[in-house]
This record gives C-alpha cells, structure tokens and sequence, in this order.
C-alpha cells in the first residue's frame, strides 16, 4: 500500500486526482439516473439496450480517434478541451429538466454525445498522468488512478439512488456538468513533464492498430494480446453475477442478497488488486494474474458454497484488474513517445471492447451448454495464453 500511495506525494497528482474523482463521481450518477429515467419514460427493456448500446459504441470510437489526437496534440490542453465539452451533455440534460423534462431522443443524444467524450478522454487521461509524476512514481499514479475509478463506480451510484428516492435529478445534471468545469480549470494549473522526443525508428511509419504490436517490444505486446483473450474469455463473468446469484440463492440466501455482496467482493477484490498492481509489473508476475484469474473463475461457476464462491469473485476480480494495471503500467514505461497514445488508445478499446463481445458470446453459448461449462471452455485458452507468457518469460530470464 505505501507503494501505491506513493503518487500522492505529488502535488501535481494530487490536485488532478481530486479534479478527477469528481468527475468519475459525477459521471457514475448520471449514468445511473438516466438509465432509470428511461424506464420510467418507455418500461421498455429493447429501448434499455438501446440507451446501452449508445453508452458503449461511441466509447469505443472515440477512444481510437483520442489516440491519433494524442500522439500530435499536447495531452494537458486536449483534456482540458475534453472537460468543458463533458460538460454539454450533462448541461443539455439540465436544461431540460428545468423545462419540464428530457424526451427519449435527447436522452440518446446526450448519453452518446457522453460516451464519445468519455472514450477520447480515456487514452488522454492515462497518457496525462505518465508525465504528472516522475518515471518512478508511474506505477503508484496508475494504480490510484484505477482505484478512485473503481471506487467512483462505487459510491456515484449510491449517490444516484439518493438523488432518484428525493426526486433530485436536476442537482445531479448540475453537479456533474459543474465538475467537469472545475476539472478543466483545476488542469490549467498543472505542471507537465515535457514529452521526450521520438527516438524509435518505425514509430512514425506505424499505420493499422494491429501494426503497434510489431513496434512495441515483445513482452509488452503478449502483454496486450494476453489482457485481449482475458477480456473476452474471463471478465464476462462479472456481467453474469445476476445468473449466479440466482443459482447460489438454492444453496441459502435470497438471489438479490447475494448479488449485492457478489457486486461488493467484486469492489473490494478491484481496489485490492490495484493496490497490488505496482508490484507486479514484470512479465511473469501479468501472466501469473491470468492463470489466478482463470483458476478462480471456473472455481466460481462450478462452487455451491455461498461464502466459498464470494471470496473466489473477489480474487477473480483483484488478478484481473491487476494484471490489467500491470499491462497498461508497462505499456506507459515501454511504448515509444511517437506512439503512445495510440497503444494507450489499443489498451482502451481492449477493455471496453472485449468484455461486450466476450458478453455476447457467452450469453449465447450458455443457453445450450451452461454457464459452468462455457467458462471452463473460455478459461482453456486464458490460462494457455497465460502459461506462454510465463514460460516465455523463463526462457528470457536464462
């Protein structure tokens, strides 16, 4: 833990995290109270996946168009931009509501227009906090960084639950839209390390996404093709806790009880597993994650044992996120300055990306096999993966 609080020392840090978590709080609510605002107008779940499918696309387009922006524009006055245009939607929303509500469209409108900012902003935001701090202190900013967002996702919600029970809805536009403004201005007032220049010779020529990994060293790139086949075969299991709460109610409890405490191991396991990450940068600590990622999940589905089951969610959730944390620590430490906002763009779209269609196909997959049987079948070619890294990672060290 003093390893990864060690960013905090700095005063630069300091003042963006508290910027920062404001934001993430803000966010978490709003994306709460909009999805029950869309209940409450439709009571249609196809319109619901429809308010999904417009938080999630733009996401993933606006985190490759953030990248290309990064690796030509200075990463301090893009996130700044980046905060006071966050703040239209939030603003629009607002508004709104003052005249006598949002309608469905608008709300579509203004989630999309959200996510695309939230995608662009990712990649800057990882890559601004690389020169924050000193090369030494990486690792503990990165590893704050992950645990205000998890903890974010924590407690905006909560937040969200209060504004919705006093019919506050309004005060969570306001205060959202108002801390992405205070954020943009809090970044003015930071000191960035200047950007070393570009010394790799093909870093410049790089031109398809898939081509990075061929400049990227190769550790760092099994690094991402490994935290790719875990964000696909293994972090759906956390999108399917609703199914296993349900089956693990028979064993005692009540599905909805045991959901609320599966949904907070996985909380307590995230901030645990960044609190860990600085620790474990080297190659074979990231592939020693994934095989304690893949060991613990397929434990999860096949266990009956309430209890039993809570603490192996937890550890599924503290070596995936550390193991994704170590990767995205290597890869700030290892991509070529010309390109970093691209592989940091490559890391985002991976986590968002992976897990939705790591989603789909074990949704459909387990309605003939089950959900025990489909992720004993995912985790074979994550702990494969894991195991040639690991023992790649010995060849190397002879």
């Amino acid at each position: 833990m003093p390893n990864a609080l060690a960013a905090l020392r700095c005063a630069n840090f300091r003042l963006y995290a508290l910027g920062n978590v404001a934001s993430l709080l803000g966010g978490w609510a709003q994306r709460v109270v909009v999805f029950w605002l869309v209940w409450r107008l439709t009571g249609s779940t196809a319109v619901l996946g429809v308010l999904a499918m417009c938080d999630l696309a733009p996401a993933i387009l606006g985190s490759a168009l953030g990248g290309g922006l990064m690796d030509r524009w200075n990463e301090q006055r893009l996130a700044i931009w980046l905060q006071w245009m966050s703040a239209l939607p939030p603003l629009l929303l607002l508004m709104a509501s003052l005249a006598g509500g949002p309608d469905l469209l608008l709300i579509l409108a203004a989630t999309a227009l959200a996510a695309l900012a939230t995608g662009v902003d990712h990649p800057v935001r990882l890559s601004l906090i690389g020169r924050l701090v000193p090369p030494e202190r990486l690792p503990s900013a990165v590893a704050l960084n992950s645990m205000l967002f998890n903890l974010s996702r924590m407690i905006g919600p909560m937040l969200a639950g209060l504004a919705i029970a006093a019919d506050l809805l309004v005060l969570v536009f306001a205060l959202n839209a108002a801390s992405f403004l205070v954020f943009g201005a809090m970044l003015t007032r930071l000191t960035c390390r200047e950007r070393e220049p570009a010394t790799h010779g093909n870093a410049g020529e790089v031109r398809g996404w898939c081509s990075l990994l061929r400049v990227l060293p190769r550790q760092q790139g099994l690094a991402l093709i490994q935290l790719a086949v875990l964000a696909f075969c293994l972090r759906p299991v956390l999108e399917m806790l609703p199914a296993f709460a349900q089956r693990l109610a028979g064993a005692g409890g009540s599905a909805s009880d045991l959901f609320a405490l599966a949904t907070s191991c996985v909380g307590l396991g995230a901030i645990c597993g960044a609190a860990c990450a600085p620790a474990l940068r080297s190659v074979r600590a990231i592939a020693g994650c994934g095989i304690l990622a893949s060991g613990a999940v397929v434990a999860f589905t096949w266990v009956a044992q309430p209890v039993l089951a809570l603490v192996l969610i937890g550890i599924a959730a503290a070596a995936l996120l550390a193991g994704s944390i170590a990767t995205q620590i290597s890869m700030q430490l290892a991509a070529p300055a010309a390109i970093r906002g691209r592989v940091l763009a490559l890391y985002t779209m991976i986590l968002r990306g992976a897990p939705a269609v790591g989603s789909l196909s074990v949704g459909v997959l387990a309605h003939p096999l089950g959900l025990g049987v489909t992720f004993a079948v995912l985790a074979v070619p994550a702990a494969a993966v894991s195991l040639l890294m690991l023992r790649g990672s010995a060849g190397a060290a002879e």
